[in-house]
């Protein structure tokens, strides 16, 4: 990988750190909860034909409800940080390539100010008269 494009990675990732942990934490979090809405399925199935009545099988069911409303709710939220560092991103690149177009462009400015007052020695800065 050339070390220009890591550093602007490592850049971009100081930049955006809390956004990072918070997908990260978020993604593990809703892997580790679809799992386990999986095995509390898993259960339900299994206590399905021994049950003698709905009771039975009220546990596995809550579980596996609740389970599968809050994976869904950590899909939902792992797409605001996930949005942010999308945006957040290309904002960074936009705001570099300003950065960089204003330093190029003073530096222009510069240059073209000495050569300016190099071709125009005696000059004495007023304006002739017509």
């Amino acid at each position: 990988m050339n070390k220009s494009i890591l550093k602007t990675i490592l850049t971009i990732s100081r930049a955006y750190w809390l956004v990072l942990t918070g997908i990260l934490v978020v993604g593990i979090s809703q892997s580790f909860v679809g799992m386990y809405a999986l095995v509390f399925f898993q259960r339900l199935i299994d206590d399905f034909p021994a049950a003698k009545q709905f009771g039975d099988l009220y546990a596995p069911l809550a579980g596996y409800i609740g389970l599968t409303v809050l994976n869904h709710l950590l899909i939902y939220t792992e797409g605001i940080p996930t949005s942010i560092l999308n945006q957040g991103v290309v904002q960074w690149v936009k705001l570099r390539a300003l950065e960089k177009i204003e330093r190029i462009d003073y530096q222009a400015y510069i240059r073209a100010s000495l050569i300016s007052r190099r071709n125009r020695p005696f000059s004495t800065g007023r304006c002739a008269r017509t």
